[in-house]
């Protein structure tokens, strides 16, 4: 194509230009990528809880509380929420026992946000 420069992008299902036209695959795999991408991070926030809780009991190297709360922040919270109490870790920390949960919150609120208020429209088929 003489004149035209293009180069674009692929992401999660939806392909663009350079000008920011989108051209619309399949909204399915983007649902898709958002559900693997929360699975994961909230599995990762699980076993971060857990290998800290043993390294705990071991008197090792410990993972640093701001690596907990940034898995949280990253949409792992529910994860985090959960290997605290699977693994009895941190429990007696304040700012875990009110962090995680208000970090929960704040995501949930900002879904709900996006879906029922935000002038975004989904289509989920």
């Amino acid at each position: 194509m003489q004149g035209h420069n293009f180069i674009g992008g692929s992401i999660a299902g939806y392909s663009c230009d350079m000008q920011g036209h989108k051209n619309e695959k399949n909204p399915m795999n983007v649902i898709l990528f958002l559900i693997l991408y929360v699975i994961i991070v909230n599995i990762a926030g699980l076993a971060e809880m857990g290998i800290d809780k043993r390294r705990a009991r071991r008197g090792a190297f410990r993972i640093p509380e701001v690596n907990l709360f940034l898995t949280a922040l990253i949409g792992g919270s529910i994860g985090c929420i959960a290997g605290m109490y699977l693994f009895r870790h941190k429990t007696k920390h304040l700012t875990f026992v009110l962090g995680m949960p208000a970090i929960l919150f704040l995501q949930l609120a900002a879904i709900g946000y996006l879906i029922f208020v935000a002038p975004v429209s989904f289509t989920f088929m």
